[in-house]
């Protein structure tokens, strides 16, 4: 159901007639998935009232109500989050959800290392596992190696439940994820049916099948015997007055059938079972058969269904006899049914033993001539599957398709590598320009990030080859031909151009000589300037002048190209833009804010820049502002920011990868690394205060030699009134810290005196 709603369009609040606003369905489905996963699946505070509440209790018999109560709440809260798990395993098996979003899951779940993370881990294994490893070729070693030590209590305590059910899913990867006990899941209407026919088969099997004949029923005394002897006792009543039951030892006790346990099927109708002369003997009881050969037994012919086809070529060749002298009159009285069971039964009526008796020459030889084998029937060769055509959709569900993979890169709920995944079973590569134009009308309106983003995709599937450089200029000089009249409604449209464009230029994968034959439009009405000049300021914040400089002459470009000669000096003065013609790359002329430049420095360092790219960009857009004490602090805020993962824990490895960068412009600065450490201070209170995350940091910095022991005193003493803001906690969680601090301060002071001595 998810799935069929997931392209649904649902109206938000905001909806109006004039100004209309939706969301789809996917979108809010995943968006809640994540809000229930993210959060705590415990709500504090309402248990710790509970807990309260317990132990301020005095009277035993409520005291035992409350803990019950605790126990049901506790109880709810794991069913519900291990129903939220199955629910996003599910969604991942219905293609709603990628593998790097299970993957995240499972790291979360198996990091926390608490029993309903784990109990929630191992649901989400047996529901998803299978299709991780099988369809998805993920190695999920590592996870289950980390598993294999909780079980063998090499890794945290967990009770015996927990580590049983781990065990359960290890054992079920080892044995292929086959289970060893059926999932009893609701039935779709679908298996019902099927269970219904087959049990109404099974019922009409058992009433066609006839019941073999007694002893009793085929031998009789004479034409006035009582033949209803043999079909059971009478009830005679004694002289005591009991009716005594005087039914036959000998009778075959009946059993009764349980029709539910039988596994055959019903015969089919059409299924031949040889030559019609081969059964055609059946009414003229025993001594009338045309076959020679001893009939099989019962018990063979329900081995083997198809015996009877290896007599089908001996009909033609052998001549049909009758045999003399047999006046037998049971034999001579016609068909009957309980003759022809009797030729295959032979449990010692008359005609039976004849039958043997009389047919022991024709039974010898026909032993001397093997009946002809039929040669085994090759298996049929399978075909191989072929593969499914690719969906086809309107343009209208193309359309809604895009917009709804775009709107979920944008918000961050995927990446490119989903996007593309989305798109391109149902979207052919001859739709791509009319995706790109529409992708783009759709975001210059919106925000500058969604138009950012919108850019930063496309420049990422373009330089992956997801995306043909032609096909994306097509896109582009689709959106290009339109500006001219967009500029009525959209007055920055010349900005939001440059926006969509800048990471293009950036990631070099758009050339600006491509670019000049798709602004020949623009160039034709005089508006390519428009969009120039924000392009090219955007492309100096982002890489530098240098980076600018470089590719506008490898290029061989002139601004004459784009624009009248009359107007390249004011273009040129206007933009400070004198490295393009002739004059040199400036250095630090863009004044960034502070805010601006930490949020660009924390993008450089998720994203692993090179550290000689990040000093080139430092030295471009920032100048001789590295001295000054809120560039250090901006850098350091960075710095620190990324080495905190989403648990608000320190990464040790991510700091002192950084180390380099900050020593560099602190340079053993006592003022700067103050500075860094009032950073630090800021940092912490805005996170409020996560319990030890300061200390490790500053373990980690004394302990790289960052800060030197007098940076940290002065930080304690110091008294700035600027720098109070949330002192008081940070000094308090670092007591331990300060003490050891002092305490080899005084040993070294001691070693000294000593020596010195």
């Amino acid at each position: 159901m998810c799935k069929e709603l997931a392209l649904m369009q649902v109206p938000t609040i905001h909806n109006t007639e004039e100004n209309p606003d939706f969301v789809n369905f996917r979108k809010l489905l995943i968006t809640r998935c994540q809000v229930e996963f993210e959060k705590q699946s415990i709500d504090e505070s309402v248990r710790n009232e509970k807990v309260k509440e317990i132990e301020e209790c005095t009277d035993p018999e409520k005291k035992k109500d409350l803990q019950f109560d605790l126990e049901e709440y506790d109880r709810r809260l794991r069913m519900k989050s291990v129903g939220n798990i199955r629910f996003i395993g599910e969604l991942f098996k219905q293609n709603m959800l990628t593998v790097n979003i299970m993957m995240r899951c499972l790291a979360n779940l198996l990091d926390n290392k608490d029993e309903e993370s784990l109990e929630c881990l191992c649901k989400l294994l047996t529901t998803v596992g299978k299709e991780l490893e099988s369809k998805s070729n993920v190695n999920l070693s590592q996870i289950f190696n980390t598993m294999k030590n909780i079980v063998e209590k090499k890794d945290g305590k967990v009770s015996s439940r927990i580590r049983f059910m781990l065990q359960d899913v290890i054992d079920l990867r080892n044995s292929k994820w086959v289970p060893r006990r059926q999932d009893l899941n609701p039935k779709t209407i679908e298996q019902i049916q099927k269970e219904a026919d087959n049990e109404q088969l099974n019922i009409q099997l058992m009433n066609s099948v006839p019941m073999t004949p007694r002893k009793e029923d085929r031998v009789g005394s004479g034409p006035n015997s009582d033949r209803k002897a043999g079909r059971g006792g009478r009830n005679v009543s004694s002289d005591d007055g009991w009716i005594v039951n005087t039914t036959n030892r000998n009778r075959t006790t009946q059993f009764t059938v349980q029709s539910d346990k039988l596994k055959s099927k019903a015969p089919l109708i059409d299924e031949p079972l040889g030559s019609s002369q081969l059964f055609g003997s059946w009414g003229k009881g025993s001594v009338g058969s045309n076959i020679k050969s001893q009939p099989p037994s019962l018990g063979a012919n329900t081995a083997n269904m198809y015996a009877a086809l290896e007599n089908m070529n001996l009909d033609d060749k052998r001549p049909i006899t009758s045999r003399p002298g047999n006046k037998d009159p049971y034999s001579s009285k016609g068909p009957s049914m309980e003759r022809s069971y009797a030729k295959f039964d032979g449990r010692g009526s008359r005609s039976g033993s004849q039958h043997r008796s009389n047919d022991s020459s024709a039974s010898s030889s026909q032993r001397s001539t093997p009946a002809p084998v039929m040669p085994p029937t090759a298996p049929p060769k399978l075909q191989p599957a072929q593969p499914a055509p690719a969906q086809q959709m309107t343009e209208e569900q193309m359309e809604r398709r895009i917009n709804n993979c775009l709107d979920e890169y944008v918000t961050g709920s995927s990446s490119v590598d989903d996007y593309f995944l989305d798109i391109s079973p149902v979207i052919p590569p001859s739709y791509f320009p009319r995706m790109i134009e529409d992708s783009y009308l759709r975001v210059l309106e919106k925000s500058q990030q969604a138009r950012l983003k919108t850019g930063s995709l496309f420049a990422q599937l373009v330089k992956r080859g997801r995306i043909q450089l032609e096909d994306y200029c097509a896109g582009l000089e689709g959106i290009l031909s339109q500006a001219d009249d967009l500029k009525i409604d959209i007055p920055k449209i010349w900005d939001y151009l440059a926006e969509i464009l800048v990471d293009l230029i950036c990631e070099e994968v758009l050339p600006l000589g491509r670019l000049y034959k798709s602004f020949k439009v623009l160039i034709s009405q005089e508006h390519a300037a428009r969009v120039l000049a924000p392009l090219f300021k955007q492309v100096v914040s982002e890489k530098g002048p240098n980076f600018m400089h470089s590719i506008w002459h490898a290029s061989g470009l002139q601004l004459t190209d784009f624009m009248p000669s009359s107007q390249v000096d004011s273009f040129v003065k206007d933009n400070q833009f004198e490295f393009l013609v002739g004059g040199g790359a400036p250095v630090g002329q863009n004044q960034l804010s502070y805010e601006q430049i930490q949020m660009k420095l924390l993008d450089f360092l998720k994203a692993k820049k090179p550290l000689d790219d990040i000093v080139s960009w430092i030295t471009a857009n920032v100048g001789g502002r590295v001295k000054e004490n809120q560039f250090i602090k901006a850098l350091a805020t960075a710095i620190f920011r990324d080495s905190i993962n989403s648990h608000l824990k320190l990464v040790p490895e991510t700091l002192s990868a950084h180390n380099n960068l900050l020593l560099k412009y602190v340079d053993n600065n006592s003022t700067y690394e103050l500075q860094c450490l009032y950073a630090l201070q800021a940092l912490i209170h805005k996170l409020e205060h996560p319990q030890g995350l300061l200390l490790s940091i500053c373990d980690k910095l004394y302990e790289l030699g960052t800060f030197s022991q007098e940076s940290f005193i002065a930080w304690e003493n110091s008294s700035d009134p600027a720098e109070q803001e949330g002192k008081g906690v940070a000094l308090k969680q670092l007591t331990c810290f300060f003490t050891q601090l002092k305490e080899n301060d005084e040993e070294d002071y001691g070693s000294s005196t000593s020596d010195e001595a």
